[in-house]
């Protein structure tokens, strides 16, 4: 561990992560104007994979292709996400 805590170990590690997902989901499915976008609820395998993302960005370490791969469908979205974000934001990369 360096002189600073990372964020992922400020906030408590991979436990923390998961309990911080599931409250933001658990308020997601009873918001009147988000719950109609997840009409059968979050289930517990995509929380588990938004958990396991934050943690490992928060671990400043990029996602390997392997752990992508292991969320299904995760890959895709994570893989575009600088196209995306420069065709919202002009040519400038985030």
């Amino acid at each position: 561990m360096s002189e600073y805590p990372t964020l992922y170990e400020w906030a408590g590690g991979a436990d923390a992560f998961g309990r911080l997902i599931d409250a933001f989901y658990d308020r997601v499915e009873q918001d009147q104007l988000l719950s109609p976008f997840f009409p059968r609820g979050v289930h517990g395998e995509h929380r588990r994979n938004v958990a396991t993302w934050w943690s490992e960005v928060s671990e400043d370490r990029r996602p390997t292709p392997s752990s992508l791969e292991d969320m299904s469908g995760c890959s895709k979205s994570t893989n575009n996400l600088g196209s995306q974000t420069s065709n919202v934001f002009g040519s400038r990369r985030l």
